[in-house]
């Protein structure tokens, strides 16, 4: 392994593995349009389309219009496709055919920063993917500008989360086969967590399985700071979403030393 050289940790995350990734990614600025367009689209065929003919939904004790309730869901929900596809899917791609964190460690950087760096890069994709998409609702006049701003923060924490959980997740794969078990968790999130429909429509059973999902927390707190009703409980879950992210940071950097190591 490398020795650590003498520039601050920030400094290498953001030097060299983000700035790596940039510049890779430069002559594909069309799939970062891709990625950005799939929420913008829900959004003009539900929010906009479906929303006509559903009008309003009971949230709590009030009714909104439907394309403004989907609007936090579908911010969440496209933020964690991203942060999760682009740590998964990437980083296999970076370690199994690239083979580029072995030559990273023969440079002053550490596994640490090569963890943090994916993370990092994944977590500005995102949220440059949600500002996208919060741009799409000021312009359709879904949302009045600048309302819903608040919500890029919750956007990047959730960001953080997915990213660092696929990231360790990441570690764990053997072949393409199994990214079929990557899917097999988002769906059901993507589905299930209140993006569509308020939590309360659902069956019982359901909305007890729902609450095991991270997505729930963080499209509940994107509500919370869309209707400028942060509580407490909105605290707790962004809590647990960055414990859950830091965990994954963990796992990440003890597995990618195992497997760079072997």
């Amino acid at each position: 392994m490398s020795r650590r050289g003498s520039e601050p940790a920030v400094g290498r995350v953001l030097h060299h593995v983000v700035e790596r990734h940039a510049m890779a990614y430069r002559r594909h600025w069309h799939m970062q349009v891709a990625t950005a367009a799939e929420p913008i689209l829900y959004l003009l065929a539900l929010g906009v389309g479906v929303g006509g003919l559903v009008g309003e939904v009971d949230v709590g004790s009030e009714r909104i219009p439907y394309a403004r309730f989907l609007v936090p869901g579908m911010l969440v929900a496209g933020v964690m496709t991203s942060a999760t596809l682009d740590t998964v899917f990437g980083f296999f791609v970076r370690l199994e055919y690239v083979g580029i964190y072995r030559s990273m460690l023969n440079t002053p950087l550490t596994v640490g920063d090569i963890c943090a760096g994916e993370v990092a890069w994944a977590v500005g994709r995102a949220t440059f993917h949600a500002f996208a998409f919060l741009s799409a609702c000021w312009m359709t006049s879904v949302l009045d500008f600048p309302e819903g701003v608040g919500m890029l923060g919750v956007a990047g924490i959730v960001a953080f989360a997915f990213a660092a959980v696929g990231l360790a997740s990441a570690t764990f794969l053997r072949s393409w086969v199994d990214f079929d078990l990557v899917l097999v968790a988002l769906v059901p999130m993507f589905l299930f967590s209140g993006t569509f429909l308020p939590l309360d429509q659902l069956p019982r059973p359901l909305q007890w399985l729902t609450q095991a999902s991270p997505l729930t927390h963080g499209v509940s707190t994107a509500r919370s700071v869309l209707d400028g009703r942060v509580g407490w409980d909105d605290l707790l879950r962004v809590v647990a979403l960055l414990s859950a992210g830091l965990g994954g940071l963990r796992v990440a950097n003890r597995r990618l030393t195992g497997v760079l190591a072997s």
